[in-house]
């Protein structure tokens, strides 16, 4: 099992304490956790994190009109995001929500995504998905397998031709959404299947009226993984 999920796409993190987080991601998001020689394989259906001691600290507060530019949030998929909402409440989780409502993410994958974040006690975003035009393949748990792994770009264009030619294909055309405390963003959807027909999908999207600055060094996600290969959190470099 360990050499199978050495050929998937995944994720690397890192995380100060290697037990906590992995018992908080089976605790919390119904990971199953595999030791590894250097760290911790965490699997939730098509969703594999690759864990390694290391620094994580939580985005600090961007200056205003400024966002960070990076890998910034796992989103993971559920059926139905109230009761994911309400699981996570359950739980004491730190959710990030409108209102105390979820978000909700235009135009994408035709009617949108409902969507809320959970930051997790080492840092890391993980945003909680339901596209309302396509029901989850995956309906248990209540919150199952990847979504999409965000990266937002200091520049669209050039982020899309990167990945594009790593063999990156779009899901949809690029759409432009807008709302008030954000103003006008472009999104699009990349994915790509790893040699086991696992797919990694990439949200890649622009803050037009905003400036994009680095991701801080101390983030945990640090890229995306296929066997002994990597992207590093720019998108373009390989490890």
């Amino acid at each position: 099992m360990l050499e199978q999920l050495k050929t998937r796409w995944g994720v690397r993190l890192t995380v100060p304490d290697l037990e906590q987080a992995a018992q908080w991601l089976e605790d919390n998001l119904f990971f199953s956790i595999v030791d590894d020689d250097a760290g911790v394989l965490a699997v939730n259906g098509n969703c594999l994190l690759e864990l390694l001691p290391g620094e994580s600290a939580a985005l600090p507060a961007p200056a205003a009109g400024a966002y960070f530019a990076g890998l910034a949030h796992i989103a993971l998929r559920t059926r139905d995001i109230e009761e994911a909402i309400t699981w996570c409440q359950i739980r004491g989780l730190d959710l990030q929500l409108d209102n105390g409502r979820r978000f909700y993410n235009p135009k994408v994958y035709g009617e949108g995504e409902y969507f809320f974040n959970i930051i997790s006690p080492f840092g890391v975003v993980f945003e909680i998905s339901e596209r309302l035009a396509e029901p989850s393949p995956c309906q248990s748990p209540v919150i199952c397998g990847m979504d999409h792994l965000g990266l937002p770009s200091a520049d669209f264009a050039v982020a899309v031709d990167a990945f594009s030619q790593l063999g990156f294909v779009a899901d949809f055309a690029p759409v432009e959404n807008w709302n008030e405390t954000e103003g006008s963003i472009l999104c699009g959807m990349f994915g790509q299947d790893d040699p086991l027909g696992q797919r990694i999908t990439l949200e890649i999207y622009q803050f037009l009226d905003w400036q994009a600055v680095s991701m801080p060094e101390s983030y945990g996600i640090k890229g995306l993984l296929l066997g002994q290969s990597g992207i590093t959190a720019n998108g373009i470099s390989l490890f």
